[in-house]
């Protein structure tokens, strides 16, 4: 559920939302981290909607994509750097978090059918989130994605934004 203290995290709009400082700092701080480390990865969610339609939406998280085997390199990276790191679910899913705010780093489908592959990440497109030159998911793959991983948000996205998958569908390959 969107943070109801904050108006803009239930809005979506082409102007950015003004998202907390210690938000924006804690996903510019990860990105720098993982660039660093080396780790290949590729941003998606709410910055790559954003950089792929120009709809902006307020989250409480980053989502990136990587492989499983970079996973243990990116907690390790994250945790020397303050965050506090977890893996709930280890099919799929890692967390770092910090003052409320997450990075979900996500391996593939919670049921291990799809699993994110390097050509997912080579794929990427080049983007500036928080400040950092970082990828964002290729367009195609963000899409597939969003139907597998979270089939709720899926079935909402026609009526939060008609346009978009049809846009998608129909794009020139």
């Amino acid at each position: 559920m969107p943070d109801q203290s904050n108006p803009a995290a239930v809005e979506t709009s082409s102007a950015k939302p003004l998202f907390p400082e210690k938000q924006e700092g804690m996903f510019r701080e990860a990105l720098t981290v993982l660039n660093e480390c080396a780790v290949p990865y590729a941003v998606s969610g709410a910055f790559a909607l954003q950089r792929h339609t120009g709809i902006w939406r307020c989250t409480k998280d980053l989502d990136v994509f990587l492989m499983a085997e970079n996973v243990p390199t990116a907690l390790r990276c994250l945790e020397a750097h303050g965050f506090n790191c977890e893996v709930p679910d280890p099919v799929w899913l890692a967390k770092a978090h910090r003052d409320g705010f997450y990075i979900d780093l996500i391996t593939g489908m919670s049921n291990a059918v799809i699993t994110v592959e390097h050509t997912w990440i080579d794929r990427s497109q080049p983007a500036v989130i928080a400040g950092v030159k970082t990828r964002v998911l290729y367009r195609g793959r963000k899409m597939t994605s969003t139907r597998v991983l979270n089939p709720r948000a899926h079935q909402a996205m026609p009526q939060a934004f008609p346009g978009l998958l049809l846009a998608i569908a129909v794009r020139p390959r």
